[in-house]
């Protein structure tokens, strides 16, 4: 066995653990949302965090299957499809995952308080299809 699955499984809790978080968040309305800055911190720095738990996650297993060097978030996401560790379907959701964390990130003054609540609607499954890629892997490395 290649990978660390227990460091895989901590990561994958930790995404977990942020998704009930951004699931109770979501509980509220988007004008309650949108007009709470506490609410919407949260929600955008835990998406934040999650997403880069996920690209840590991709980063180990191409290290660890001896897939390359990737040298930014896209190279790592481009390995994945390239090696079909998951769908392209799957690699347009993360990508466009990793693409709002470089929002937070580097244009954060741009980040719509109503796009996160639909986030927080309709996007929180796409960490499922991750999760779901992730098993598959873990499962043909055994």
């Amino acid at each position: 066995m290649r990978l660390d699955v227990k460091r895989i499984e901590s990561k994958i809790q930790f995404i977990q653990d942020n998704l009930r978080l951004l699931n109770e968040i979501a509980a509220c309305s988007e004008a309650d949302f949108v007009a709470d800055r506490i609410r919407f911190y949260a929600a955008v720095h835990a998406l934040q965090i999650s997403i880069e738990a996920m690209l840590d996650i991709w980063t180990h297993i191409i290290a660890r299957l001896h897939l390359g060097v990737p040298t930014n978030d896209r190279e790592t996401l481009e390995i994945v499809l390239t090696n079909r560790l998951t769908s392209p379907e799957h690699f347009q959701k993360y990508l466009q995952m990793n693409r709002f964390r470089n929002r937070v990130v580097h244009g954060y003054m741009d980040v719509d308080p109503k796009q996160v609540y639909q986030m927080l609607l309709h996007d929180l499954d796409d960490f499922r299809l991750f999760f779901d890629d992730v098993r598959q892997i873990i499962a043909q490395d055994r």
